[in-house]
């Protein structure tokens, strides 16, 4: 009687385990490979199926110059099919809002934000009650600090940026 363990791997890739000696291996697919698979293999049926229809009732060279435009138009309805099935199961993610935190604790604030890095890239700014904040990947974001401050320092840790600022008096 075969023994059969299923051992996951980090990579797609799974590895059944038949008895001791026989190891073989099988792929995952995901549905949407599945559907294009089916797609691309029901089209090339189609074309086959159709080209020699054509062939078959239209003999001669109209019969193949009828073949030929049945298959660049199927395979043109291929390409649409594929890319409009990969558009419907592909989940649409939106993107997130970039979220930060002001904390007033009397005589200073302190501005809390997820910042994308390295920190080597990272750049505070404050202008005009305006606080700008640069970071990697071309990230850039302007706030405007409701009271008068300065800005004193900052840092930057596990893509958390905390900027510590004075109030001050005008």
């Amino acid at each position: 009687m075969p023994i059969e363990v299923l051992l996951t791997i980090k990579s797609p890739i799974r590895y059944r385990i038949m008895g001791a000696r026989r190891m073989r291996k099988t792929r995952t697919y995901s549905y949407q490979e599945m559907v294009s698979t089916a797609v691309t293999i029901g089209g090339i049926a189609l074309i086959a199926l159709l080209g020699f229809i054509l062939v078959r009732v239209q003999r001669g060279l109209l019969g193949i110059i009828l073949a030929v435009i049945a298959v660049v138009l199927i395979a043109y309805w291929l390409t649409e099919m594929r890319r409009t099935v990969k558009k419907e199961l592909n989940p649409i993610i939106p993107k997130k809002s970039w979220q930060y935190e002001i904390m007033d604790g009397g005589s200073e604030m302190t501005f809390v934000a997820e910042v994308p890095g390295p920190s080597e890239k990272i750049k505070v700014n404050f202008v005009k009650d305006v606080l700008e904040i640069e970071g990697g990947s071309g990230f850039k974001q302007s706030v405007n600090i409701p009271v008068k401050v300065e800005v004193g320092n900052y840092s930057y840790l596990n893509g958390v940026l905390q900027v510590k600022m004075r109030k001050t008096q005008s």
